[in-house]
């Protein structure tokens, strides 16, 4: 190619030079130049620390090399107690559709084990062959089989052969590995103690492992109980004093400490019975006064007392439970309840109830429910009455039995049992009456014999009869109708046959049955009668109506050979029940004396004055009176008395 020359260009316009431009010019053009040809399998990889990196592609025609960053990203599999890991380091290039890679690795070294404490492992080592027979001092012999079947539990069905000790592995965990596990025997030291059998716990023998490892002592415990059993407390050393104080209601209470004597600390307390002695103990609920307690205790076939001394004591009235008397009211009730210290036993609050309710009749029975409010405390009670009044128009098969009521008489008319030398059923109390009621006199056969006799005269007759208005029979006080003992006590009367007319009379026969006697106290006597099917049906007494009286005293109930009857038991047999009493008033007793005897007692009320008695007789002689001071003093029965008070007759002979 020609070297250029230089060329010189002038412009000129209208015969002036405008512009002279000169450059070179000669030879041959110069070529295009390639464009760039890379070389992909010669890239060279370029590494910043561990986590950037590029590659560089050289032209193949001369160019600059293409240069590409990648994109770095790891994979490591780590190093363990004994092998070494690595991180491998991956740059990713991506080019024109195509990927390059590159690696780099990090080395992992093995970083070894880290041993730790993880506990010890105990194996319980039995008596040999050798040890058959010998005791190593707990009473513990070896089995004596050649292939017992071991149980270290005392009273195991299996056969027992005790522990003699104890071989005790260290075990060591690699905290990078729980699965690398080391364990040490020599290094672990076992001793054990013994413990004796103490009040609550078994003699046993303490085996203690001990190892050091690292610098730090690991321990670990286990107990072997033998079999003798825990002594127990014996309690037997009683404190020097007993110890007083105050109840939940302000009594006094006392207790005595009694110690362990085997030194364990333990004790027991022991409440003590307190009694009280005071000069006048009634003067203590609101006056007060000096009183001595006594406290003891039986413990152990030992007897322990104290007495403690207190000055001007005021203990205040001490009310328990009240006992409730039922008032009729019409045909309903309401109950006075009486509070009674029982303390000085002659102050007493009276709460009335309001109208007791009707719980409703059941049978022969009704229910009443009272309540009062005393001290802000609520009392109930509940009483069931019976109902015993039935009329019958009198027929065939009718039975009369002791408390029925008669159709047609007036109020109050029943069978009433009487107090003759047989037993009787006395029909009373049947004056301006309607009802014509004509008896047999006598009516017998082989089984039993029925004698009717006027009861004002004691006279038998052959028919009685009771009209209205009528005089043959009028204000006779009743019939006697008695019958001689064939089976048993008769409970009542049934008409056998007879229509009640003159002409064709009722013929009467015994009714029999148990019966449940109450039984007042006073000679009144109150009796339910049961047929033999009412007693087969289950039948069940109730009381009457009417409860006994006392003077001082408020009925408690019925009882039974001394224990309160529930009426909810079924009759079975003959019973007498007689009244328990609570007394809500101070009381005295007069004696009426005859002859050196009792004929009389009456518990008044303080204060009241008594009754003459009726009675007694003596043939041949008149009662003069009773006297005071055996027959010298004639007693005024209008004194009042207020103390226990014998009363003697005295006899004068008729003329």
């Amino acid at each position: 190619m020609n070297s250029p020359a230089k060329v010189s260009v002038t412009l000129s316009v209208g015969g002036k030079t405008q512009a002279v431009e000169e450059f070179e010019w000669g030879g041959e053009p110069e070529p295009e130049p390639l464009p760039p040809e890379y070389d992909f399998d010669g890239g060279v990889w370029s590494w910043t620390g561990t986590s950037a990196a590029s590659v560089s592609f050289p032209d193949k025609n001369g160019g600059d090399p293409l240069t590409v960053a990648a994109t770095v990203t790891d994979s490591e599999t780590p190093a363990t107690c004994e092998t070494d890991g690595a991180v491998v380091h991956i740059a990713t290039a991506t080019y024109d559709g195509r990927t390059f890679t590159d690696t780099k690795t990090t080395v992992l070294t093995a970083f070894g084990h880290d041993y730790t404490f993880d506990g010890f492992v105990w194996t319980p080592v039995y008596p040999s062959d050798e040890d058959v027979n010998t005791s190593d001092g707990h009473g513990y012999v070896g089995a004596g089989s050649d292939d017992p079947v071991i149980s270290d539990e005392p009273g195991s069905s299996d056969e027992y052969m005790p522990i003699i000790g104890y071989t005790v592995m260290a075990r060591l965990v690699c905290s990078h590995n729980s699965e690398h596990v080391v364990t040490l025997t020599e290094d672990v030291e076992v001793t054990h103690i013994d413990t004796p059998a103490g009040c609550e716990t078994d003699a046993f023998r303490t085996f203690t492992a001990s190892l050091t490892y690292g610098g730090v002592t690991y321990t670990d415990d286990v107990v072997q109980v033998f079999e003798e059993t825990a002594h127990g407390h014996d309690f037997s050393e009683a404190s020097e004093t007993f110890d007083w104080g105050t109840g939940e209601n302000d009594e006094v209470t006392a207790s005595l400490c009694f110690y362990c004597s085997y030194g364990c600390g333990e004790f027991i307390s022991e409440d003590a019975e307190v009694n009280m002695e005071a000069e006048d103990p009634a003067t203590l609920c609101e006056l007060g006064g000096n009183v001595t307690y006594y406290a003891t205790i039986l413990y152990r076939d030992n007897f322990y007392e104290e007495e403690k001394e207190v000055e001007n004591v005021v203990l205040g009235h001490d009310y328990g439970e009240p006992v409730f008397e039922w008032i009729p009211d019409g045909a309903n009730y309401y109950a006075n309840a009486y509070f009674v210290c029982s303390r000085c036993l002659d102050h007493t609050v009276t709460v009335q109830s309001s109208r007791a309710t009707s719980m409703g009749s059941e049978g022969t029975s009704i229910t009443y429910d009272a309540y009062v409010v005393f001290n802000d405390q609520r009392y109930s009670a509940s009483k069931t009455y019976g109902i015993r009044d039935r009329s019958y128009t009198p027929a065939v098969g009718v039975n009369y039995k002791i408390g029925d009521r008669i159709s047609g008489m007036n109020n109050d008319t029943y069978f009433k049992m009487g107090s003759g030398e047989y037993d009787e059923v006395i029909l009373v109390d049947y004056y301006n009456t309607t009802v014509i009621l004509r008896l047999d006199a006598i009516v017998s056969d082989d089984d039993y014999t029925i004698y009717l006799t006027d009861a004002s005269t004691g006279i038998a007759t052959q028919s009685l009869y009771l009209w209205e208005n009528g005089a043959r029979g009028e204000n006779v006080a009743g019939w006697n109708v008695t019958f001689e003992e064939a089976y048993g006590t008769p409970v009542g009367i049934t008409i056998v046959s007879g229509s009640g007319t003159a002409a064709d009379p009722f013929v009467l026969a015994p009714l029999y049955g148990n019966t449940v006697t109450f039984d007042y106290g006073n000679g009144e006597i109150k009796i339910l009668p049961f047929t033999e099917d009412e007693v087969e049906n289950g039948a069940r007494a109730v009381s009457f109506k009417a409860d006994p009286k006392k003077s001082g005293y408020v009925f408690n109930g019925w009882t039974l050979d001394g224990e309160p009857y529930s009426f909810r038991e079924d009759v079975t047999e003959d019973l007498i029940l007689v009244p328990a009493w609570v007394q809500v008033a101070e009381t005295v007793s007069v004696y009426f004396m005859v002859d050196g005897e009792p004929y009389e007692v009456q518990e008044i009320v303080s204060g009241s004055n008594a009754a003459y008695p009726v009675g007694p007789r003596r043939e041949d002689y008149t009662l003069a009176g009773w006297y005071i001071d055996d027959e010298t003093v004639l007693f005024n029965f209008d004194t009042p008395i207020e103390e226990d008070t014998f009363l003697y007759a005295k006899w004068e002979l008729d003329p």
